[in-house]
């Protein structure tokens, strides 16, 4: 069963199995290039704002989860990359 949400470019990513409790909400942003990532508290207020991927200069257009809970972005170009979490 995927779990997501989608708000526009956004997916609500409930995290990687070892990430713990937090939420976190990322976001692509068409009119810049990086995905942004919101991390959430237990009242989903939010405490903390990262820009990833900044180095690829492309816009996001998309981001899914995986069954696998594995996160897909898309950019402008067609590239797909995935993102796994890493095993160390």
């Amino acid at each position: 069963m995927m779990r997501y949400l989608f708000i526009l470019l956004t997916v609500f990513f409930l995290g990687f199995p070892s990430s713990g409790p937090a939420k976190t909400i990322l976001t692509g942003a068409l009119a810049m290039t990086y995905l942004n990532r919101v991390v959430l508290d237990s009242n989903d207020r939010p405490v903390k704002e990262e820009r990833l991927l900044l180095d690829l200069d492309e816009r996001i257009r998309d981001v899914i989860e995986s069954p696998e809970v594995w996160l897909y972005v898309s950019t402008d170009s067609g590239r797909i990359l995935r993102i796994k979490p890493s095993s160390g």
